[in-house]
Formats: structure tokens, sequence, C-alpha cells
């Protein structure tokens, strides 16, 4: 059963031990066109964070070892909190609360791992509620209208009030999944391992429909127009639609799907051919490739305009025009200094881990970091 993954951008992850903040200069790289300026540094003596997610200029780290940590958008630690286990799940903030999955070794070896629900203040990190589940690999985490779903790697998909913990509906997937689902506003669609693609009510846990495909999915993404666009094992990628059993396009790549992005109309695809594909979601038209040194380790939209780009161990980060697939710029970073571990974009950050720590990275202007509580004075330890 293939793991999937806690999001839709492929890394390589390593594990943390002691953190602590630096606020740097600006040190920028220009390229092309595009400037990137490094405005602030939380580093790190060991591993990045498992998972970096963000809200309300709140930014949360998922650390190896269990911890949860929260900074400010200028990289000021403001709260940790050590739940212990591993954290097997991505990070879920809503307003007031942050939601995560932590696994736990059982104790000797007639015990079970257990997995573990967790709901804490978004402002201290204090638990609100905890709930036990089943262990399974990873699992992923999206809100829904108040609720919780939680897919987890083998199958087992399920909807909780996620300001209580109390379970609203629960259904199994046979064989586990393939690929991360996909959300519309009011339903959900599971790739499995059975080579089936299932529609899930987000508001019943109904199955609604199944659709059966030829190879595995291991990649998946929703069009502009509603459709669903899907790469397999086999490296073909498929546009389909839920008015037409047939595919509406078909484009055949080199290599196994990785990963998709969304970027506008058009899709990125990363195969594992070593290139990466620019399509028009509607029609499958290519409108550029582009040939890295490896597999696709790094790929992820910026804005529509620009994107990241980088191959497995290679050192440097492209940025690209996503109209052309020419390289624009170049993240800046130290020597020695990798990409690895998670990356978003968040209020005009591009927040991004690498073997030293977690940067803060901007198009335009940094922001003015001077105004941040120290450390001492703002963060707080949970226990």
């Amino acid at each position: 059963m293939r793991r999937i993954l806690t999001r839709q951008i492929s890394f390589i992850l390593i594990a943390s031990l002691i953190i602590f903040p630096v606020v740097l200069s600006g040190q920028q790289s220009k390229f092309g066109d595009a400037d990137i300026t490094k405005c602030w540094s939380y580093l790190t003596e060991a591993t990045p964070p498992l998972s970096i997610s963000a809200l309300n200029s709140h930014i949360f780290l998922g650390m190896p070892g269990g911890e949860l940590e929260s900074l400010n958008r200028n990289g000021r630690k403001l709260w940790s909190t050590d739940l212990g286990g591993t954290i097997s799940s991505n990070i879920m903030p809503i307003k007031g609360s942050v939601l995560v999955v932590t696994t736990i070794a059982g104790a000797n070896r007639t015990r079970k791992e257990e997995a573990i629900l967790r709901s804490l203040s978004s402002e201290t990190g204090v638990p609100n509620w905890s709930r036990q589940m089943l262990a399974s690999a990873s699992h992923l985490l999206h809100p829904h209208r108040g609720w919780v779903i939680v897919v987890s790697s083998d199958g087992s998909v399920q909807a909780l009030d996620a300001a209580t913990g109390t379970a609203v509906w629960k259904v199994n997937v046979l064989s586990g999944l393939s690929a991360n689902p996909i959300f519309t506003p009011s339903t959900m669609l599971v790739p499995s391992a059975s080579k089936h693609i299932f529609t899930i009510d987000l508001s019943t846990g109904d199955i609604v429909s199944t659709r059966t495909v030829s190879h595995s999915i291991t990649a998946i993404v929703g069009g502009p127009g509603g459709e669903v666009i899907a790469g397999d094992e086999r490296g073909n990628i498929i546009s389909l639609s839920s008015t037409n059993e047939r595919p509406d396009w078909k484009f055949k790549t080199g290599g196994q799907i990785s990963t998709f992005v969304r970027a506008g109309p058009n899709i990125l695809a990363a195969s594992h051919d070593n290139f990466v594909y620019s399509l028009v979601a509607r029609s499958g038209h290519v409108l550029w490739k582009r040939r890295l040194a490896a597999r696709a380790a790094i790929l992820l939209n910026i804005d529509d305009r620009l994107g990241l780009l980088a191959a497995v161990e290679d050192q440097g980060t492209a940025i690209i025009d996503l109209k052309s697939g020419k390289v624009a710029g170049l993240m800046p970073r130290e020597s020695g200094e990798t990409f690895a571990g998670d990356l978003i974009v968040f209020e005009g950050l591009i927040v991004a881990s690498t073997n030293r720590g977690v940067h803060g990275y901007s198009d335009g202007s940094c922001v003015d970091v001077t105004k941040s509580e120290p450390p001492s004075a703002s963060a707080n330890t949970q226990n």
C-alpha cells in the first residue's frame, strides 16, 4: 500500500533537535526577473519540521519527536507543546484551534501503535480535546463546515466535530489509498489501491459513485472546470468528467506521475521521467516541459505567475516563470544549505524549511521584524 502524503508536494524528510530564532538582515538573490529576499530564519541544529501550516498570522511547525511549535509571521517563537510520539498528519489550523494527529508506539510487542487526534488552542498550545484512533502510516486532515475530515492511508475516512471531537460518520475504502484525495465543497474523491476512484458525500459519508481506472492512481487534482485530472503509475495523465465514462483527454509521459499542482487554468505535472510538464487543464495541450537533473523534489505554485522547482539532491531551488517554464530567479541559500521538508505560501511569504532551519522569504520587501516581541517574552512551553 502506498503511503499517502500530508501535502501535494513531494519532499525529502529528515529528523530535529534544539531550535533558536535568528533574524537576518535580508539576504537577497537576483537571477532573471525575480528578486527573492530571505527575511528571517528560525534555525535548527539538525532536521527541519515534518509539516508546516499557517493561519491568521500564526505559523505552525510539526517537529520530529512529536513537538508542535508556533511562530508569528516574523519568525518569532510564540509557544511549543510536546505531544509525544511522532506527528503523522498535516497540521490543520482553524479559527482558535489547531488540529494534528500523533502516533505513539506500543509499550511492548503485544500492544499496537495508537493514533491520537488532538485539538489545541492556536494562541497558547493548551490542549482542547483528544480522540484515540486506529493507527495508520499517515493521515490527512481537511476542514469542512465545522468538522474535521480525517483520511488515513489504510483507507479509513471519518468526520468529527472540530470543536468537540465527537464522531459524525465513518467509512472504509477497501485496499487503502494510492494517492492523496481531493476535495470539492460537498464531496471528496479518494483514489484507492484497488484502481478505483470513490466519490464520498462529505455531509453523510456515503459513497455516491465509483469509477474504475486501468492503472493505480498516484496523483490527482481538480481542474478549473470541475474536471478531475489523474496521473498513474504508468505515466498517463487523464481528464475525467462526471458526464463521460471515457477520458476527455489523455497525455502520456515517460514515468510515474508523482505530483500535480494547479496554476490558474493550467496544471503542473511532475513525472519520474525527470520532466515537469505544464498542461492546459481543459485540453491537455502541453504549454512547456522542463527537464531536471533528477526527479522533482519540490514543485510549488507561488502566485499563478511564479513557481518553485528543484530536483532530488539538487542544492539549488529555481524560481520559474509559470507561463514559459523559464528560470526567473533562484532562492537564496547559504553554502551547503539544501531545501528539504515542507513549503507554504502565506500572507506574502514563502515559508520553507532547509537542512538548517525554517526561513521566511519574500518576492518583495521584508516585513519590519523589529516590532516582534523578544522570544523570552512571548514564548510559552507546554509539557
